[in-house]
C-alpha cells in the first residue's frame, strides 16, 4: 500500500474508506491551490480559495471541538465548502480538476487491490504452493538444484536493483524482465521434461486450489470500481507459467 498516497488523500479530504466510498458523506478535496499550475490558477483565484479554506476550517473546528458535534451540520459545511471552491474556478478548470481527482482515487484504488491480492495469496496460496514445492525438492538432482537456485538469484537481484532504484521501470528495464524470462524458460526446461509426470500430478493436484483461488481473487477485485489492469508476468498460458514459477519458488 502507498502510504505516502494515503496520508495525503486523508488529509486533503480525497481519502474515502473502502467500505463507504459511495458515501455522500464523504469530505471533499480543498487542496485544489496544490495544483495551481495544472488548473492554470490566477493570483486572484488563488487568494480567493484559501479564503474559502480558511473560513471553512475555522466553521468547522467550532463544530469538531464542541462536546457533541453535530455530524449533520459538519456534512452541510462539507457540501457548502465543495460548492464554494467549485464556484471559483472556470467550466474547463473545473473539468480538468475533476480529471485531477478521479485520478487521485483511482491510484488509491489500484493500490489497495494490489495489498488485499498480496496479503490474500502470501496467506492462502503460498503455504499450499511452498508444502508441494518442498517435497518436489527431494525428486531434484544436485545439478537441477543449481540449475533452479542460478535462475532464482538472477530473478531476484532484478528485482532488487528495481527495488532499490538502481533500474528504472522503462522500456529497456521490460525487454531486461522478457529476457530473463525466457532464458529461465530454456534453462528449465530440461527439468520440465525429466519431471514431467511428477509436475503432472502436482497440476492436477493443484487445480481445485487454483479454482478457488481465482474465484477468491475475481471476487477481490469485484469490490473495487474503476481498477486499473494489473500488469501480469506470463511465459505464455497459465499452466506453463505456473510450473516455471513453481519451480523458481523458495524453499528455504
Amino acid at each position: 500500500m502507498n502510504y505516502k498516497l494515503i496520508l495525503f488523500l486523508l488529509f486533503s479530504g480525497l481519502w474515502v474508506p473502502l467500505n463507504a466510498q459511495n458515501s455522500k458523506s464523504a469530505t471533499y478535496n480543498e487542496r485544489i491551490t496544490d495544483y495551481a499550475t495544472e488548473l492554470n490558477l490566477s493570483d486572484s483565484q488563488i487568494n480567493v480559495l484559501k479564503t474559502i479554506k480558511a473560513d471553512y476550517k475555522q466553521k468547522m473546528k467550532v463544530i469538531r471541538d464542541s462536546k457533541n458535534p453535530d455530524k449533520d451540520f459538519l456534512k452541510k459545511l462539507r457540501l457548502e465548502r465543495k460548492t464554494a471552491l467549485e464556484g471559483v474556478l472556470k467550466p474547463e478548470q473545473f473539468t480538468k480538476w475533476k480529471e485531477i481527482v478521479e485520478q487521485k482515487k483511482s491510484d488509491l484504488n489500484t493500490n489497495e487491490l494490489r495489498a488485499e491480492i498480496k496479503k490474500y495469496r502470501k496467506e492462502q496460496t503460498q503455504p499450499v504452493l511452498l508444502e508441494k514445492r518442498k517435497l518436489f525438492e527431494l525428486e531434484l538432482s544436485t545439478a537441477e538444484k543449481l540449475n533452479i537456485a542460478n535462475q532464482r538469484a538472477k530473478r531476484q537481484a532484478f528485482r532488487q536493483s528495481l527495488k532499490n532504484g538502481d533500474l528504472t521501470k522503462n522500456e529497456s528495464s521490460k525487454l531486461r524482465a522478457n529476457q530473463l524470462k525466457l532464458e529461465a524458460k530454456i534453462c528449465l526446461q530440461p527439468i520440465v521434461v525429466n519431471h514431467q509426470v511428477a509436475l503432472q500430478n502436482i497440476e492436477q493436484e493443484l487445480e481445485p486450489f487454483h479454482q478457488k483461488w481465482e474465484e477468491d481473487i475475481t471476487a477481490i477485485k469485484a469490490k473495487y470500481q474503476k481498477q486499473k489492469h494489473l500488469s501480469k508476468h506470463k511465459f505464455g498460458n497459465k499452466k506453463e507459467a505456473r510450473i516455471y514459477n513453481f519451480l523458481l519458488m523458495p524453499v528455504e
